[in-house]
């Protein structure tokens, strides 16, 4: 991990796990932009881990990443996707922050209300 998220390591690692394994469950998360930039990032590398691996070592490796029921929808579902994408959905209205929507696969949200991001090789 690149970002330092404005936290710890420990509480960076478990906002990852819990927000890589919502989006493995779900197919969709919305987060700050910043946050969801290293989501992508990180999902696309356990796609990748996913495809490569037997399935004995892919369970081992992923499990300490994502929960035992990610991990399954995971390992059936989502291997052979390789598109993770980032919308721009809306500014956060406490504080004016950029949201963004995390989809993996063919999910999109609706054109009026979001813009595709490209994210920069940071």
């Amino acid at each position: 991990m690149a970002r330092k998220l404005s936290r710890k390591f420990q509480a960076r690692e478990r906002l990852m796990r819990n927000q890589l394994s919502s989006l493995v469950l779900n197919g969709k998360v919305i987060t700050t932009l910043s946050k969801a930039k290293l989501l992508k990032s990180e999902m696309e590398k356990l796609i990748q881990k996913t495809g490569k691996l037997e399935a004995v070592s892919r369970k081992r490796m992923i499990g300490g990443t994502l929960y035992s029921g990610a991990v399954k929808k995971l390992d059936d579902e989502y291997k052979t996707y390789k598109n993770v994408a980032i919308y721009k959905v809306y500014s956060r209205r406490g504080d004016g922050a950029p949201m963004g929507q995390v989809v993996i696969g063919k999910d999109e949200p609706s054109k009026s209300t979001s813009k595709k991001i490209e994210a920069k090789n940071e």
